[in-house]
């Protein structure tokens, strides 16, 4: 129905598989469903702005802490309050991954670190935030959707988040724990790339973009949904159709609501003039955000094929009815004369001579059988059967 303006995009292979094993086995047990933030934490309503949330008991956390150079590495995780002092350190850039927003006292120990307004740290609690960039002098804030396809469940999960840049460090805030960042890992490790002989600001750029590249794995896989639902369709299996599409439509929604604000970020990181992001990255950014105009093209144009296919189930459904009332027309047309001819032998009058012949009642069924017979060869004729 519609042609794909993804292909181009190349998807990284641990996240790919082959296009046939993606396959929803059986449509007609497809449930798509999402995990979306709620529109608001009505938990913060009337509190100052700048409020963290005083939790009943504190959440657990974990964190990853990279600091690399050309020459090489260090690499530290655990649980707990951070040793931030090596984002200090000019020689090397520093990502400080957390797993885990609702700790107060992490939250309290990063803003009085790195002096961060309050109103940024509930920005980090408050996980409902839309995407957006923000200039703080000293670093610059923004915070985005991160989607993830579980392929077990066939539901995109959705979570916040948050990524605030320095001169020479990233630390991003994630609400639970599995992300999209393992090949950035593996790349650090490893040496690959460029990540390890540029800046902060590359990294940052690189965070985003494995963001975005998850969009396109995950509109990849709303696209063979929408193509399994078109071919049920076209098969004449409509049970469960339009629960099918509502929930496919649904997750569309999701995923705009993720994409569409990113717009406005990458055009305000193009037009603001951030002091940590150099030039010779600043290409790259438009480069992602030519990407990101890419997924809204393929959103509306998913959009309107969603569209066009609940008008075709309408017009099925309508033409099946159509057929099933063209049927009892048919046959109650059939039945209109010979219900005439049974009511006029179905009257009580005495001056009926033929009733009292003996091959009257045989004559009468032959009768009405040669006039059923002559108007079923009129409605072929007309080809109206």
């Amino acid at each position: 129905m519609y042609r794909s303006i993804l292909s181009e995009r190349k998807v990284p292979v641990s996240m790919s598989r082959s296009r046939k094993n993606r396959r929803t086995p059986n449509i007609l047990n497809f449930r798509p469903r999402f995990k979306a933030p709620g529109r608001m934490d009505v938990r913060r309503i009337g509190l100052p702005p700048g409020t963290l949330l005083v939790q009943g008991e504190e959440k657990p956390f974990q964190y990853e802490l990279f600091c690399y150079n050309a020459e090489g590495f260090m690499e530290k995780s655990g649980s707990g309050v951070p040793d931030i002092s090596p984002l200090m350190d000019p020689e090397t850039v520093c990502w400080l991954n957390i797993v885990g927003v609702e700790n107060n006292e992490l939250l309290e120990y990063l803003g009085g670190q790195l002096n961060l307004h309050p109103v940024v740290l509930e920005n980090i609690q408050n996980t409902v935030q839309r995407p957006k960039i923000e200039d703080l002098g000293e670093y610059f804030f923004s915070t985005l959707r991160m989607l993830r396809w579980n392929e077990e469940t066939s539901e995109i999960i959705s979570e916040q988040l948050s990524i605030l840049s320095g001169q020479n460090f990233v630390i991003s805030f994630q609400e639970k724990p599995g992300d999209v960042f393992d090949s950035i890992r593996a790349r650090i490790r490893q040496n690959k790339g460029r990540v390890r002989s540029e800046g902060a600001d590359y990294l940052g750029y690189i965070l985003l973009d494995m963001v975005v590249d998850t969009y396109f794995l995950i509109m990849e896989r709303l696209e063979e949904m929408m193509e399994d639902i078109e071919e049920t369709l076209v098969d004449g299996k409509t049970r469960d159709y339009m629960t099918n599409l509502q929930g496919l439509r649904k997750m569309l929604i999701s995923v705009r609501r993720a994409v569409w604000p990113l717009q406005e970020v990458m055009n305000n990181i193009q037009k603001m003039d951030f002091p940590h992001i150099r030039p010779a990255t600043n290409i790259y950014f438009k480069d992602l955000l030519d990407h990101i105009l890419r997924i809204i093209d393929a959103l509306e144009l998913m959009r309107e094929a969603s569209a066009a296919l609940t008008d075709s189930y309408q017009n099925i459904l309508s033409n099946e009815m159509n057929r099933v009332m063209k049927v009892l027309t048919i046959i109650a047309t059939i039945f209109i004369p010979l219900t005439f001819i049974a009511g006029i032998y179905g009257m009580n009058f005495q001056n009926m001579p033929e009733l009292s012949l003996p091959w009257a009642y045989p004559a009468v069924l032959i009768g009405m059988g040669i006039v059923g017979t002559c108007m079923v060869i009129y409605f072929k004729i007309k080809k109206w059967l």
